[in-house]
């Protein structure tokens, strides 16, 4: 790994006076990776790679203290979970690169551990730049949600007061107006993104973290969903 610098998850979200799990999600949603500093020795479960001939054994791996290791894509769920729930300690999954080891297999290696969050959970200092202000909090990503729209209704009922969901949903669309999937742009209570209106159906608008590529490129999400969502709220 490239030596980098590295600062508390926990410390940044109270220096910026922003949620932990916006923090999270703000780098997740740019690519950027959530590294894990243990502090104590302790021993990881392998997930052994498929087809392997070592037997039945549980296989382990001696984790140190001072262990520095990026957490692993299929653990980013789990760490958005335990973060929405405050909670103190969660077992994650980290990535190792076997090119740091003496397996015989190639690829990555992905070991279950027992992370403390508050004192673990690392971010590069270089990915700070992709964090919300706190001076922009108007356009903080809402904390919990996996979907644009849903974090966009959230925003328009609760902070623009807005009364009928489908005004919201015009305004939704202005958005994508705006982007027609070539102009990134900011997103109230989500944050950059390419939107567009979808050729075929009216009422349903499709999103992507990069440029599109085609007219049926990227997700999507229908009027009706967001109605759905509206609801709930």
């Amino acid at each position: 790994m490239d030596v980098i610098e590295l600062k508390s998850l926990f410390e940044v979200a109270e220096e910026r006076g922003i949620d932990r799990l916006t923090v999270f999600e703000s780098l997740h949603f740019n690519g950027r990776q959530i590294y894990v500093h243990f502090i104590k020795d302790q021993m990881g479960v392998i997930e052994a790679p498929s087809r392997t001939d070592e037997g039945d054994d549980t296989p382990t791996f001696q984790i140190r203290a001072g262990m520095i290791k990026p957490l692993a894509p299929n653990s980013r769920v789990e760490l958005a979970d335990a973060l929405g729930n405050k909670l103190e300690k969660k077992e994650l999954k980290i990535r190792l690169s076997l090119d740091d080891s003496d397996s015989k297999y190639l690829g990555n290696l992905y070991i279950k551990a027992i992370v403390d969050l508050k004192s673990e959970l690392m971010i590069d200092y270089r990915d700070f730049q992709f964090l919300p202000s706190k001076q922009k909090s108007e356009h903080l990503p809402i904390p919990g949600k996996r979907k644009p729209h849903t974090a966009f209704a959230v925003y328009a009922k609760t902070v623009e007061e807005i009364i009928k969901p489908g005004d919201a949903w015009r305004l939704l669309g202005q958005y994508a107006d705006q982007s027609r999937g070539s102009n990134q742009v900011s997103l109230p209570g989500w944050g950059l993104i390419y939107l567009k209106r979808d050729r075929e159906n009216k009422d349903k608008l499709r999103y992507k973290t990069i440029i599109f590529e085609g007219p049926l490129d990227g997700d999507t999400f229908t009027k009706g969903a967001f109605c759905r969502a509206w609801e709930k709220i």
